[in-house]
This record gives structure tokens, sequence and C-alpha cells, in this order.
């Protein structure tokens, strides 16, 4: 899939702008570990694509988006997005499933109130437990994906 394909298909979803967020952080931390571009882009781009339709079954959000992308996209960004969320029971097991979650919780974090971190502990769990490529901080990172947008 190429990445117009993937922004056509979260054009009116409630989630777009943070999306587009997690996309350039993929892409940051994509070169920083000195990884292809694409899927790490189309991860982020397309892990809530079905963010609207599992509102009330948030067990189900990442795995339909999956299914709905099968055949479309590599099966490591169909993993990714599926364990991206750590309720729907997928456990991330690769850098890109461990670096999509840490994108999603960043975005959350730089996005929502400040009383993010005590509605969402694990916003801050993820945040700690991601390795950082060897010279690259938090703030760094930040830097790097603002000068971006």
């Amino acid at each position: 899939m190429e990445k117009e394909n993937a922004l056509r298909l979260i054009e009116s979803s409630s989630r777009r702008e943070h999306s587009l967020l997690v996309s350039k952080i993929m892409t940051v931390l994509s070169d920083a570990h000195g990884e292809s571009n694409l899927n790490w882009e189309l991860a982020g781009l397309l892990h809530d694509l079905d963010y609207d339709a599992t509102i009330d079954e948030r067990g189900l959000h990442g795995e339909k988006a999956a299914e709905a992308l099968t055949g479309l996209v590599d099966e490591s960004v169909l993993h990714a997005i599926k364990s991206h969320d750590h309720r729907a029971g997928y456990k991330p097991s690769s850098l890109l499933d461990n670096s999509l979650q840490f994108a999603d919780a960043v975005s959350i974090l730089l996005r929502e109130s400040e009383d993010v971190l005590d509605e969402k502990p694990w916003v801050k769990e993820i945040i700690e437990e991601y390795q950082l490529p060897n010279g690259l901080s938090l703030p760094e990172l930040i830097r790097m994906f603002s000068e971006s947008l």
C-alpha cells in the first residue's frame, strides 16, 4: 500500500490528526533505528483505522483494522496494529510493534490534558519501558518530529 492510499483510508476518521502525528513519530523512529520508513509510516497512519468501529468493543481494537488490511500491507504492520493497544490481548514482539505502541503513547501525552498520566497510567509505563536508539533522548525525539510538522 502506498502512503496516499493510507491517507484516503483515514480521511474521515475521528483519529485522523492523532494518526498523522503517530505516523510522524514513527518516521523519526524508523530513521533513528535505521529501518525502512514506509512500513513504519503505514503502521502509524493505520493503527486506529478501526477506532470508531470498535468504540464499544476495545478488545477488538487493532484486530478489526488488521483484518481489513490483510493482503494490503506487510504482515509486520498487521501485527504492530494488532498489538498497539494493550486491551486487545496481542503482545508486541518486535521493534516495530514496540515503536508503534511508544509513538501512540507519546502522541497521547502530547495532545491530551495534564491528567493523562493519572487517567491512563499505561502511557507512562510504555514510554518508560521503550528503548530509544543510542544517543536519542525523549526530548530530542520530540524536537526531531516537531521540526517535521
